[in-house]
């Protein structure tokens, strides 16, 4: 919330600036380490496989975009354990960024969608 410009370095097609770097890379690292505590959690039986579903879901949400995924093979990776980064490896492999959620962020509530009368709930 404090830094909308964020999702917006998640799919910027240019080079980011070092800031946007440093901020996209502190995002994605604290992203990250909670997926990876909670995938301890998981492996501790302390999350229930419903909770655990939704923490996959957030991993496959974040690496859906390229931008996202280089972070991930050039830094992230190395930054977990071996264990969870391999389980990372295997959620994201076999997919391809489409990088179409990001900027859902930005057209949810598009005129088109405020003007049908649609109520999300």
């Amino acid at each position: 919330m404090e830094n909308p410009g964020l999702v917006a370095s998640m799919v910027k097609t240019v080079a980011l600036t070092p800031e946007e770097q440093i901020s996209l890379s502190a995002y994605l690292f604290a992203v990250m380490r909670v997926r990876e505590f909670a995938w301890g959690q998981y492996q501790d039986g302390v999350i229930d496989d419903a909770q655990w579903a939704t923490e996959v879901n957030v991993i496959r949400f974040v690496f859906d975009s390229e931008r996202n995924r280089q972070w991930w093979e050039r830094m992230g990776r190395a930054a977990f354990s071996a264990e969870f980064s391999d389980f990372v490896e295997s959620v994201i492999s076999d997919s391809t960024p489409t990088n179409s959620l990001w900027p859902a962020y930005t057209e949810w509530a598009s005129a088109t969608n405020r003007d049908s009368g649609t109520n999300a709930r």
